[in-house]
């Protein structure tokens, strides 16, 4: 199997962007190097050239081989936006891939991003300051390069966002029999916060963190960067996904304080990475996707988002359902300050 793999990246060493020979007789290896506990998740390796010891490609495959519908999206979400989007410093930030089948294990070939996830620069403000606006002007050029945006009315926004809400009390009911009253109060009069905007849903990678950020700090340049892991990637989406993920799932990478949780020390009380929010959200409005007031009011569904997200065969994250309602609560308890 290994020598399947090999033999079929040097044939399509193209496709992946490498654009120097590789050679059949050459000395090549794979490692693993990440797999997710869930049986539904994929094994991830690099093929690895090692007399340069460097890695040539990234690897993934299904830990469970008939579920490979994972490895397709990634696949296809990929060649999608590399044929949509004609900027190409904008689609540089994206890997290219292919997908190869051996002996009925499907594999997904992806091209090796240079550098270090960025949770490796996450335990410094300075560096989190510098980098992270550079990453966000270019999702929000990303944003700007995808067709196929849609702009709902105001009673279509309220029966989306219903529907939302909807699906997470039919999938957790005991979950939302115990939720503070309150917090259903919220999502039951979200027309009147609504009001008559409007709202254009937009591409979003619905994992944008510091796992998928590949930063190459060894060149010292703060645009030399990628972002991986587009399986969940939508077309049509709320715009308040990725920009909450980033920094609500990324709290837990700064500095710790015995006894209490980041959110709480980063996200909700006042310092810098709530200031680098606010001015990060004070950006994207610009593009008028929505204005800040509704980007406010829809923050409480990114976290209804990640609880019907946690739920999914690939990600087995649902011992973490109170961990993402408890924080629900303490944004609408908090809610003002962000107005």
């Amino acid at each position: 199997m290994k020598q399947d793999i090999i033999s079929s990246v040097i044939k399509n060493s193209k496709k992946i962007n490498i654009n120097y020979p590789l050679k059949a007789n050459h000395n090549y290896d794979l490692v693993k190097i990440q797999s997710r506990s869930s049986i539904k998740a994929n094994i991830i390796a690099y093929l690895m050239d090692n007399n340069q010891k460097s890695p040539i490609a990234v690897i993934k495959t299904p830990r469970d081989p008939l579920n490979n519908k994972y490895i397709f999206n990634e696949n296809d979400n990929l060649n999608k936006l590399h044929y949509k989007i004609k900027d190409e410093k904008i689609k540089e930030k994206l890997p290219q891939s292919y997908v190869d089948i051996h002996n009925e294990s499907t594999f997904l070939v992806q091209e090796y991003m240079t550098g270090n996830k960025m949770i490796k620069i996450m335990h410094s403000p300075r560096k989190v300051k510098k980098q992270f606006p550079i990453i966000s002007n270019w999702l929000f050029s990303f944003y700007e390069s995808l067709p196929n945006k849609k702009v709902l009315n105001s009673s279509e926004v309220v029966e989306y966002l219903n529907k939302m809400f909807n699906n997470f009390t039919k999938l957790y009911p005991d979950a939302y029999r115990n939720l503070n009253p309150e917090i259903v109060k919220y999502f039951s009069n979200i027309s009147e916060k609504i009001g008559s905007k409007n709202l254009t849903l937009i591409g979003q990678h619905n994992d944008f963190n510091a796992h998928n950020i590949i930063v190459n700090s060894k060149k010292n340049e703060l645009d030399d960067f990628s972002v991986i892991d587009w399986e969940d990637y939508t077309e049509q989406s709320l715009p308040i996904i990725d920009i909450n993920h980033f920094f609500i799932s990324n709290s837990g990478l700064l500095p710790k304080d015995l006894g209490s949780e980041n959110f709480d020390k980063y996200f909700i009380k006042n310092n810098f990475y709530q200031d680098l929010y606010k001015q990060t959200i004070n950006t994207f409005v610009k593009f008028k996707y929505l204005d800040k007031e509704l980007f406010t009011y829809l923050t409480p569904y990114y976290f209804i988002h990640m609880c019907l997200i946690i739920s999914k065969e690939n990600r087995n994250q649902e011992k973490t359902l109170n961990t993402w309602i408890k924080r629900l609560e303490n944004y609408l308890q908090n809610i003002k300050k962000f107005l």
